[in-house]
């Protein structure tokens, strides 16, 4: 079984025709030794590469259309992972390959929010890349807008919102040990100690001076500035994922606000760590919530240029034409300040998209009156 199935794959590996793989295909299906279920069971082979790849995800990476659509037909496993839980959507998307997006998202029924191992999504690999058409695909979950045009869009570098490298927490070092005992000649307070660990997401540590508390859940949601700066929002500033996540099963408001009616979801936003936006939003962040000047996370994001942070808060339905204190929409904003073409892109094609959606509703709702 083996054998064919590295028959199959190695047409594919050399981007042949979806001709020659179904020529192929019939040769071993019409083997009387071979059942039906063996011939699933040859397409879904996960091969014994460094990346246990299936046939599926290697047509997707290579854009290769056809042979995709033919292996969908064949009923295969979509949503197998491989060893780094990437499917055959987290290659197309991390490709830029918006037909095979749209193929395995509409017949393959892939599921669009699915994680790899770093929890990154479809969404967050196309528009890390800069493919636009892929990235305007995943947030049209795979449908055409007719309403968007096909000009030609440049592939930014760096576009994506660059995360900060975590501290493992299982594998801090004697050597940094040593030097948070002897780092600075003056004592250092428990808040400035707890305030490195979060800088360095460095949740042992963070724990461990935790014991020095005696109402650890009162002090950790509790505003330790004039300001009214919670644990919460300096984690979600410094991109601290393992603090954040701790914090959170910690039951921490992830709503609260400073003297400036800032939220933890806004620090994340404008500081461009999207991971940290999707934990926060799951966990029932006000996506809506406005400053002291009118601004919301979608606001801030977009005046920084934070693509991904973008991307993500238009997936979870943010609204995209509040105005701030200036009068300013997001993309009044991306165009004015001329941020990233691709952050104006995303909230034109949102726009327009949303604007088609709700006129429908009220050509619907007319003829029923």
């Amino acid at each position: 079984m083996k054998d064919k199935s590295s028959r199959l794959m190695n047409i594919i590996q050399r981007n042949g025709s979806l001709d020659e793989f179904k020529e192929e295909f019939d040769k071993i299906s019409q083997d009387a030794t071979i059942k039906k279920e063996e011939m699933k069971q040859i397409l879904d082979h996960q091969f014994d590469d460094a990346e246990k790849c299936t046939m599926l995800m290697i047509a997707s990476s290579l854009g290769n259309g056809e042979i995709v659509h033919f292996l969908i037909n064949q009923k295969v496993n979509c949503e197998k992972r491989n060893i780094n839980d990437w499917t055959a959507l987290h290659f197309a998307s991390y490709k830029g390959h918006a037909n095979v997006v749209r193929l395995l998202l509409i017949l393959g029924g892939c599921s669009i929010n699915a994680q790899t191992n770093d929890g990154s999504t479809g969404l967050h690999l196309s528009a890390e890349s800069g493919h636009y058409e892929a990235t305007k695909a995943m947030l049209h979950n795979g449908r055409d807008n007719p309403l968007m045009d096909n000009r030609d869009n440049p592939i930014l570098d760096n576009l994506w919102d660059t995360e900060p490298t975590a501290a493992d927490d299982e594998s801090s070092s004697e050597e940094d040990e040593d030097k948070t005992e002897t780092e600075a000649a003056a004592p250092l307070s428990l808040t400035e100690k707890l305030l490195k660990s979060v800088e360095k997401n460095n949740l042992n540590e963070f724990k461990y001076l935790l014991k020095e508390v005696e109402d650890k859940d009162k002090f950790l949601n509790e505003p330790f500035t004039p300001d009214k700066f919670t644990w919460m929002m300096c984690a979600a500033r410094h991109g601290s994922t393992n603090i954040v996540k701790y914090l959170i099963e910690k039951n921490c408001d992830v709503n609260m606000k400073t003297s400036a009616d800032w939220t933890a979801l806004m620090f994340a936003s404008e500081a461009g760590h999207y991971k940290v936006v999707k934990m926060l939003l799951d966990d029932g962040a006000d996506i809506n919530a406005v400053t002291c000047d009118m601004s919301t996370s979608l606001h801030l994001a977009a005046n920084s240029s934070r693509v991904g942070c973008v991307a993500q808060l238009l997936e979870s339905r943010a609204k995209f034409n509040l105005k701030n204190a200036e009068g300013l929409t997001p993309l009044m904003i991306a165009k004015d300040r001329q941020k990233h073409y691709v952050i104006t892109c995303l909230l034109e094609q949102h726009q327009e998209h949303e604007e088609k959606w709700a006129a429908a509703v009220a050509a619907k709702r007319s003829k029923k009156e």
